[in-house]
């Protein structure tokens, strides 16, 4: 093949091939390493720490409140999902934009 039929492939499929490629790495890229562990209980701990403060703040409600604390936990707990909802998708964007930027860097070379 021609380096103007690949660079036109490429060009051409670099969206479908970027989601072929992030689906079947997608598991790959959940493998942590021992670095990544040890950030992420740094992290981890810390986030643990403000949770026990945000929940020891609300053990200091009246009684009469019980019902409110509750909810309050849940509407937080649900915040925090969504954070980390948020977090995997920036996460996936910013992986397929790297190797569309690679594969278009690839193309380009070949030229």
């Amino acid at each position: 093949m021609n380096k103007d039929i690949i660079s036109g492939m490429l060009e051409k499929n670099t969206h479908d091939m970027v989601d072929l490629i992030y689906k079947a790495r997608e598991d790959d890229l959940g493998n942590l390493t021992e670095q990544d562990k040890k950030n992420i209980k740094k992290i981890n701990d810390k986030i643990n720490q403000k949770y026990l403060e945000y929940k020891n703040t609300l053990d200091n409600i009246p009684k009469g409140l019980k019902v409110t604390k509750r909810e309050i936990i849940d509407k937080f707990n649900e915040y925090k999902e969504t954070l980390v909802e948020r977090e995997g998708y920036f996460n996936e964007k910013y992986y397929k934009e790297g190797l569309r930027d690679g594969i278009s860097l690839m193309s380009k070379c070949m030229q």
